[in-house]
């Protein structure tokens, strides 16, 4: 559908109530159509940030953890192995 014009397979009743409208009125329906869109890419954006923000702690808590098994990996000697029997 193109803005503010004819749609495909659209009815003769809902294209006369529509164009009874003036223009002024079907771009201010748009706009309000365009602030909900953005307003909702706004709140995904926020979504995102936080995620993100998520995400780096989990790395940075995943670095400690690594950081710590290999100071225990080194500073535990393996004990000799046994022979087999």
């Amino acid at each position: 559908m193109r803005c503010c014009g004819l749609t495909s397979g659209g009815s003769k009743a809902l294209l006369t109530a529509r164009y009874k409208r003036g223009p002024e009125e079907r771009h201010e329906r748009h706009g309000v159509q365009l602030n909900d869109m953005t307003s909702g890419l706004a709140a995904v954006k926020a979504l995102l940030a936080q995620i993100g923000g998520e995400i780096a702690d989990l790395e940075d808590r995943l670095t400690v953890v690594s950081e710590a098994l290999a100071a225990v990996s080194v500073s535990t000697p393996t004990p000799p192995r046994q022979p087999d029997r």
